[in-house]
């Protein structure tokens, strides 16, 4: 009888052994993280190795795979590879916006294809925009399609995904915008003007407080008491590139800078200044 009893402990002692062996060789000590824009490493880090179970190189990458983090603003997911016993690699892929509509006291962030990704609140919005970053929001959603707010001090909102240099665009829609939903213009084409926009700005290093869009699709940027009339999408690399050129003489102006008329032909551009 002893030796029965004996025999399942010895086979439990030798699984539990095992165990401790393979995590203890496989346990991840190195982490590479890629394709990441809104979230630190160690964020991303943190939303795969969330458990023990989670911590082992061999169960992420052969057996999980793939996380889909949950409450977590503009993660779509997060491919895992590994690398050798204590390393993994994390591919991240992340939902792109490219500007953001305030309606209704929140921002509703949307991406090339007019689909709004996230409504968050204007307050937290702009609070993350003071630290370059903003918490995630809890995942119920109320009538608007927002994601309801949460007190920056809860631990629900552990993931800050970073807002910066994502412009704010007006006169784009009057529709009742809804998270999930796309923006109806009639035309993509303004997506594609604006992502083009938004990207010469960042290159350029210019920082504008929104985007006008008219009902034409013509662009004016709005810098503080400094207009500056875009017009249609046509030749948006050389109409900023001079525009980031001329922003300086402009230092304490009010007015209407004019680049509806620009061609390659053009030599001067004409600064209609308004009193203050």
């Amino acid at each position: 009888m002893r030796t029965k009893k004996v025999v399942p402990l010895v086979i439990i002692g030798v699984i539990a052994a095992a165990a401790l062996l393979f995590f203890g060789l496989f346990h991840v000590q190195n982490v590479e993280v890629v394709g990441n824009a809104r979230y630190s490493d160690q964020e991303i880090e943190s939303m795969v190795l969330s458990n023990f179970l989670n911590k082992n190189t061999v169960w992420l990458s052969k057996f999980r795979k793939t996380v889909y983090p949950e409450q977590v603003s503009f993660v779509e997911s997060i491919d895992i590879e590994y690398i050798d016993r204590a390393s993994i690699r994390l591919l991240v892929s992340e939902d792109t916006p490219i500007g953001f509509i305030e309606q209704q006291n929140y921002d509703y962030y949307f991406d090339v294809d007019g689909r709004v990704l996230e409504a968050i609140p204007v307050s937290d919005a702009q609070e993350s925009l003071k630290s370059s970053s903003i918490s995630g929001a809890d995942n119920a959603e109320n009538d608007s399609g927002a994601l309801n707010a949460v007190p920056e001090s809860s631990e629900n909102r552990e993931y800050r995904p970073a807002l910066t240099n994502i412009p704010k665009i007006t006169g784009l829609t009057e529709q009742t915008l809804k998270a999930g939903e796309k923006i109806e213009t009639g035309d993509k084409a303004v997506f594609d003007a604006i992502l083009s926009i938004a990207k010469l700005l960042d290159k350029l290093e210019i920082r504008v407080d929104c985007i006008e869009v008219s009902e034409k699709q013509e662009f004016t940027l709005h810098l503080g008491d400094v207009r500056v009339q875009l017009g249609t999408a046509d030749l948006l690399e050389e109409k900023l590139s001079r525009t980031a050129a001329i922003l300086p003489e402009l230092t304490d102006m009010k007015g209407v800078l004019h680049l509806e008329t620009f061609s390659e032909d053009t030599q001067n551009i004409i600064f209609k200044e308004e009193k203050i």
